[in-house]
């Protein structure tokens, strides 16, 4: 193992080239309040129980809300939605305003593409970000022949035709 320390500039220069799905996350502060936030760190852990994990950042406004909260809602978008990522990604004092989501309950998109709706289980520091477990408790799946929104090399993409 090397000791030479990792410029953090190289370093993300090389996890930009590693394509990541882009979600947004959403849930409730201590106060009820609505938040929601782009994510790109999100995958999945186990299916029996079905647990996803994500990492929320300790600069982000919403941290101490999700690494709160006892449930979010994490939303896979489509590749029709890198609006609303940038919107998510970009802070606000009401990221939901103008946006079509139900607040009724936790914040949840009206027409999700995939969202899954989560407990959660377990919350990990990790230097500068917290890991998030969450277990699944229910899911909506509305794919049909449209792609994922994908971050690759510092901007949006969207998935082509399969390989073979």
């Amino acid at each position: 193992m090397s000791s030479t320390a990792i410029e953090s500039d190289d370093f993300r220069a090389v996890m930009s080239r590693f394509a990541t799905g882009v979600c947004v996350a959403t849930s409730r502060d201590a106060a009820g309040n609505p938040v929601g936030m782009t994510i790109n760190s999100f995958n999945s852990v186990s299916l029996d129980p079905p647990l996803i994990l994500w990492t929320v950042g300790r600069q982000a406004p919403e941290y101490e809300a999700f690494c709160q909260a006892s449930g979010y809602v994490i939303h896979i978008l489509r590749d029709t939605e890198s609006a609303l990522s940038t919107h998510f990604a970009t802070p606000s004092d009401d990221k939901f305003a103008g946006q079509d989501f139900d607040l009724s309950a936790m914040p949840k998109m009206k027409n999700p593409w995939l969202m899954l709706e989560c407990t959660a289980e377990q919350s990990f520091a990790a230097a500068d970000h917290n890991i998030l477990v969450g277990r699944v408790t229910a899911i909506e799946n509305n794919s049909g022949d449209e792609s994922a929104l994908l971050y690759y090399s510092s901007g949006y993409r969207s998935v082509g035709k399969p390989i073979g």
